[in-house]
């Protein structure tokens, strides 16, 4: 637009709108852009004098489209932003060089700060600013007092009713109350920030460990158990028909039947230790759930088995039993720490018979490479797996490359309370278990790609083993063995 044009829009010439002319030209040229047809250019003006229209009708900027903002702060300044290129440019008027000649005389002054050098009236500098947010169509309250709707944005509170500003200002409501209220939401939003750093943190390996809430809380108790049982998916006990495969492998590779003697750790419901049992073996199963547990002397009752049922930790398990055969299913020994296995270990090397056997799987590194990073916010996922009450959960899957280590971090909030659940999972390659096998006395004879026998595979998910004690054949240890390799 030309300065004419300007002048007829605004409706008289005066030294205001020259000053503004003269502003909004130098921001143009600052920032290398053209007049806005839409949000591309967005300025922020600090008065509200008659220059504020020059600009308007040169960059583009209006109050209609959202990307002319107003801050009532006096100032003859204008910043403009050109989204494109992410570049600012502030100018100020500051008319130093504006001869006191001119006097009272309007059009003179106005003519001559048309036609003044830049750097005579002007200080134009770049800036770095936030990028404004794009303009956005907000929802309309209606006020309780007056009835009239006003932007969401600019509703007030009085006694929890819904006001428009007049309307709060008439009921005595000051600035005082609105900063107020200002500067709580303020330390609520710090607050709340705060907190999602902390959900969102990741914790050093192993640095907190909770494995335990999932069994001593009734209702996530509950809930595993019914994981155990569903034969839709196997993410915490097998399939039966992958379990009765399993069990027949060890049957025909351990020779097991009457007398053999039999420890499963972490036996959950007893879907391994119920059918070891039915081969004729002497069996004991280990658990920390008692609702599991439970389960499992009913199920091992109806199919007219007997089983030693035991409710411990497992890292504290003490007896003067020893066992032909050891086994510990669904990869359960990479859940723990390392000093957690290390200790493990010592109690499996404790009731070992002598020649007996451990038997377990963990997951592999082929199955690491396949875990990605990944942060989700979901209401009541999977069937309110947490809490019987309404809840969200933020879960934060971590890796660590160095250590082959996983967790996926579960933060559980509710309307009465907030916890955290770390699951922990440790990834191995052959080397890696054969040396932490070794480092704690023990050798692994065979590799295979599952606990049912199936041959080893490099990109097998899982990686299955028999170990033994390594002095297992020089006469030290438990009792003779009654398993046959």
């Amino acid at each position: 637009m030309t300065y004419a044009e300007i002048v007829r829009f605004h409706g008289h010439e005066c030294p205001g709108l020259a000053i503004g002319y003269r502003m909004a030209m130098a921001a143009q040229e600052g920032i290398e852009a053209m007049r806005a047809e839409d949000e591309e250019v967005v300025a922020i003006v600090e008065n509200d004098a008659c220059g504020v229209d020059a600009l308007q009708c040169v960059t583009g900027c209006t109050f209609g489209k959202g990307n002319l903002l107003f801050r009532d702060y006096g100032k003859q300044v204008y910043t403009v932003y050109n989204r494109s290129t992410r570049e600012g440019v502030r100018v100020h008027f500051h008319g130093k060089g504006v001869p006191e000649g001119l006097g009272e005389d309007r059009s003179a002054r106005a003519d001559w700060i048309l036609s003044a050098p830049s750097e005579t009236i002007l200080s134009v500098s770049p800036v770095s600013v936030p990028e404004p947010e794009p303009a956005r169509i907000r929802q309309s309250i209606p006020c309780a007092y007056c009835g009239e709707t006003a932007m969401e944005s600019r509703i007030r509170y009085i006694d929890g009713k819904q006001a428009c500003m007049p309307c709060y200002e008439s009921k005595g409501a000051s600035p005082t109350d609105e900063r107020t209220v200002r500067m709580k939401h303020a330390a609520l939003y710090e607050r709340l920030y705060e907190r999602l750093k902390s959900i969102n943190a990741r914790p050093a390996p192993y640095e907190y460990y909770t494995a335990d809430v999932l069994w001593t809380d009734p209702h996530i108790a509950k809930q595993m158990l019914k994981f155990h049982l569903d034969q839709g998916n196997d993410a915490a006990s097998r399939k039966l028909t992958f379990i009765k495969r399993s069990v027949d492998w060890m049957q025909s590779r351990f020779g097991i039947g009457p007398g053999t003697r039999i420890a499963d750790f972490g036996c959950g419901p007893g879907l391994y230790a119920t059918r070891l049992a039915a081969k004729g073996a002497s069996v004991t199963g280990i658990d920390f759930s008692r609702g599991s547990l439970q389960y499992a002397e009913e199920s091992a009752s109806s199919q007219g088995v007997s089983v030693d049922f035991v409710h411990a930790n497992y890292l504290e398990y003490t007896s003067e039993s020893r066992f032909d055969l050891i086994i510990m299913i669904s990869c359960d020994f990479c859940a723990l720490s390392p000093n957690q296995r290390s200790s493990l270990l010592r109690v499996f090397d404790r009731h070992l018979a002598k020649d007996g056997v451990v038997v377990l799987d963990v997951s592999s590194e082929s199955a690491f490479a396949q875990r990605r990073e990944s942060s989700t916010y979901s209401h009541m996922p999977v069937d309110g797996f947490w809490a019987a009450e309404d809840y969200y959960e933020f879960k934060n899957t971590f890796k660590y490359d160095q250590e082959r280590v996983a967790l996926d971090k579960y933060t559980i909030v509710t309307s009465s309370r907030e916890f955290v659940v770390y699951n922990w999972l440790q990834y191995y390659g052959k080397e890696q278990l054969r040396e932490e096998f070794a480092r704690n006395g023990f050798e692994i004879e065979s590799w295979y790609a599952n606990v049912a026998g199936d041959a080893y595979r490099e990109d097998n998910a899982e990686i299955a083993i028999v170990a033994q004690r390594a002095d297992a054949g020089d006469g030290q240890g438990g009792q003779d063995a009654r398993v046959p390799r």
